[in-house]
């Protein structure tokens, strides 16, 4: 996913669910990398989130980007 370590992710899929585990906890733990929880996941809201916190990276699954 080429996330580095400056990098802020958006937690917007469940942190309980596989991917949120893979994707967010992970990374944090192993690397240190920054999240800011999107809760609960509102779909019009993730830009605005992202800019607020300079976020780089999203993880979703496929119907967040439909």
């Amino acid at each position: 996913m080429h996330i580095q370590p400056g990098d802020t992710q958006i937690a917007a899929i469940p942190l309980s669910h596989s991917y949120g585990l893979g994707c967010l906890i992970m990374p944090l733990l192993m690397r240190a990398r920054r999240w800011c929880c999107a809760n609960p996941f509102v779909p019009h809201q993730l830009p605005a989130d992202a800019r607020r916190f300079g976020a780089r990276v999203f993880p979703g699954v496929p119907f967040m980007f439909e």
